[in-house]
């Protein structure tokens, strides 16, 4: 139907460019974050791109469901702007006609959501989480930035390269500060380069000068080279630490090993009565010890996103579906504190749940329970052509 298809296909539209001003927004203030650790040489500026899409990926399945609410706001406050509403209505189209394509919506927003929330989220989370890794495990050389002064780890030693050559890896026109026991020393050297043997990185310089001496004394040494290596210091190896929100739900080795696992996990399982423990021994490996509070948490956070969509889709329609052009802006304005106070109280309901304070997740699920049924209640108002807050509502419409 031209209505169904119409109003899919601008809700899509608009989601896009919700979307796509929001991730410009966050876009522009982590590349900021990043360029100020690039030019304090925490990371090279080859990982900002890298990080960038990581973070971004990671943080989709939070943004998702809000583009999708503003979007269905946004579209129907510009057809009761224009009216459309209204002839819609006087043509027989009243509110129940918009359920079929927003089950369509919802449907696709599930998918994507649920895809990120439970895949391609944690897969980014995880892969963010080594390349941190890799930075905190890098030698004090390598995160040196060409045209800037870097501090080394241990508070130690400072170096400067005028340029380094990517495809060589030579440096040129270095300085090296150091100082141990109460001396200090500067070098100074027009060429350079890294090497390892044997497990310990050297910095290998040539046609340069070495300056040693004491501070307060007068006296100093200075020794001329041709060529000179002084021991990099590497950070300790640090393991790879993934927080829980990186550790997807799915089973990625399906042996006999794993499923005789699942099945004997299984039947312990059920025999607590506990959803979220059955949902997430079911949901994949990694939640096999599924009474620990956090991995139950992790779950019920991960399919809240994804139960929020039809909430948000029916109080998207019922706050915008009022024909009176006027309390336009209050409507808006309502249908986001709405949300918001959805979002925070599954968010507070999730923390108690990973804190312990809550031992089971039913008031969770009755949390979405009791929006789905407001949700409908204000629908079905709506449908009736009935102010969302009864007589407090009617002035208003």
């Amino acid at each position: 139907m031209i209505l169904h298809r119409t109003f899919v296909s601008e809700v899509l539209r608009t989601c896009g460019a919700v979307t796509l001003i929001m991730l410009v927004i966050f876009l522009v203030i982590r590349t900021l974050g990043f360029l100020r650790m690039a030019a304090e040489g925490v990371m090279p500026l080859g990982r900002i791109v890298s990080l960038l899409g990581f973070k971004l990926l990671s943080y989709l399945d939070v943004m998702l469901p809000l583009m999708l609410y503003i979007a269905i706001l946004l579209v129907l406050g510009r057809w009761r702007k224009d009216n459309e509403l209204i002839v819609l209505a006087a043509s027989g189209w009243g509110l129940p006609a918009f359920l079929r394509p927003a089950v369509t919506l919802m449907l696709l927003s599930i998918l994507l959501i649920g895809g990120f929330s439970f895949y391609l989220s944690p897969l980014s989370v995880q892969a963010g989480a080594r390349v941190e890794t890799e930075l905190r495990n890098r030698s004090d050389l390598e995160s040196v930035v060409p045209g800037l002064f870097v501090e080394s780890a241990s508070a130690r030693a400072v170096y400067f390269v005028e340029s380094r050559d990517a495809d060589s890896n030579q440096l040129e026109n270095l300085f090296a500060y150091g100082s141990d026991l109460g001396n200090e020393m500067v070098i100074v050297a027009a060429n350079g380069y890294q090497e390892t043997r044997g497990g310990t990185d050297y910095l290998v310089m040539s046609d340069g000068v070495r300056y040693d001496g004491t501070p307060g004394s007068p006296t100093y040494r200075v020794t001329r080279f041709e060529k000179y290596g002084i021991r990099i210091q590497r950070a300790s190896s640090a393991p790879l630490q993934v927080p829980l929100r990186g550790w997807p739900y799915f089973i990625t080795d399906r042996n006999e090993k794993w499923k005789a696992l699942l099945d004997e996990k299984y039947r312990d399982i059920c025999r607590s009565h506990s959803f979220a423990s059955i949902a997430a021994c079911i949901a994949g490996v990694i939640t096999i010890d599924s009474t620990k509070p956090t991995h139950v948490a992790e779950l019920c956070w991960r399919m809240s996103k994804v139960l929020m969509v039809p909430v948000l889709i029916l109080f998207a329609l019922a706050s915008s579906s009022g024909y009176s052009r006027r309390q336009r802006l209050p409507t808006f304005v309502i249908a986001l504190v709405i949300y918001f106070a959805y979002y925070q109280a599954v968010g507070l309901l999730v923390a108690m749940i990973r804190n312990g304070t809550v031992t089971d997740s039913t008031m969770l699920w009755f949390l979405h329970l009791l929006m789905l049924v407001a949700a409908g209640y204000c629908f079905w108002r709506r449908s009736n052509n009935r102010p969302l807050l009864g007589r407090l509502n009617t002035a208003a419409r």
